[in-house]
């Protein structure tokens, strides 16, 4: 049976989630609940839940993450799920850096997260995949080309079609045909992993 904790500033939240997961008293059992706050870290150091949901809201969200993050380093096999209601990327990475081991938006329903953390139990790692999006779409936005990386020839394709330039005015610069340039063009796309020509232009004149 898995031993749950929640930790939240509302007392009507715990309440609820408390009354939620009881249904589900032969997989796990909600050992106990409280505020933030060092008593709250201490008391649950010492219970060593097998799950820590922690409800990551508004201006307290850090302080939430840094009792998380200290209760996991101390008590071996933790597990903390992170509930927020949050899809801003910068909130989300921070919640992915925190060294939670799951995230689920506060929409979920009752069924769904249960599931999740009898998954998590099982040491499966579960993340929203609003998350897993908007962080690939960072990735994609913060991808950048150096010059250094490119050939001189390689280069002034690039600043060919940021002016542009239609393959067959680039090839005939370069003295190259234009299916030439398109086979250029595509092998930098793949090489540096960007999707269109447009990510590629903007990388190396951000």
């Amino acid at each position: 049976m898995l031993r749950l904790f929640i930790i939240d500033d509302n007392e009507i939240f715990r309440a609820g989630l408390t009354e939620i997961l009881r249904p589900e008293k032969g997989d796990f059992e909600v050992s106990g609940s409280g505020e933030p706050s060092d008593e709250v870290e201490a008391f649950c150091t010492a219970a060593a839940p097998d799950v820590l949901l922690v409800h990551a809201s508004g201006r307290e969200m850090d302080k939430h993450l840094q009792i998380a993050g200290r209760i996991k380093k101390k008590v071996e096999g933790t597990r903390v799920l992170v509930i927020a209601e949050f899809t801003d990327i910068d909130y989300l990475l921070k919640i992915a850096a925190s060294g939670c081991d799951g995230y689920v938006h506060s929409g979920i329903s009752g069924r769904s997260l249960v599931r999740i953390i009898q998954n998590l139990g099982n040491d499966v790692y579960i993340f929203d995949r609003t998350v897993i999006d908007k962080v690939l779409l960072l990735e994609d936005e913060r991808r950048v080309v150096k010059r250094s990386e490119l050939s001189p020839r390689e280069q002034r394709i690039v600043e060919m079609l940021a002016e542009g330039q239609s393959n067959a005015a680039i090839g005939k610069e370069l003295n190259l045909s234009a299916g030439t340039v398109k086979n250029l063009i595509s092998d930098m796309l793949k090489q540096h992993r960007f999707k269109n020509r447009a990510q590629l232009v903007k990388s190396l004149f951000s």
